[in-house]
């Protein structure tokens, strides 16, 4: 059986078809905004321990995100092009936001739309 062949769908609940560049989103569970940190700075052992707990944080979710995105640029280069155009996000957050804003995203949503505006 081919794996990449799709041979059913259940739970119709939240599912529609939209344009490429609107839906493209991270995993949420892998999704990150910051700044990317794939090693710890030079001075990390000199830093206090709260400040080292961010920057593992911050390091192993960085780490998530780039393989993701490294396995996604070899098996989707399309999806990784749609994921590094220029505001892409930024352009696809508020349909995403307007969806679902009975879960109390209506702030994002609004954050969303200022950062279109601006």
């Amino acid at each position: 059986m081919d794996q990449t062949q799709i041979t059913s769908l259940i739970d119709w609940q939240s599912t529609w078809i939209g344009p490429l560049y609107l839906q493209a989103r991270h995993a949420k569970l892998i999704d990150y905004n910051g700044e990317i940190m794939l090693r710890p700075p030079p001075n990390f052992k000199e830093l206090d321990d709260k400040e080292r707990a961010r920057l593992r944080s911050q390091i192993a979710k960085s780490i998530v995100l780039h393989l993701y995105e490294l396995h996604t640029a070899e098996e989707n280069p399309i999806l990784n092009k749609v994921f590094r155009h220029e505001h892409g996000p930024t352009r696809a957050d508020p349909v995403g936001f307007a969806g679902s804003t009975w879960e109390d995203e209506i702030l994002p949503f609004r954050e969303s739309l200022i950062r279109i505006q601006k």
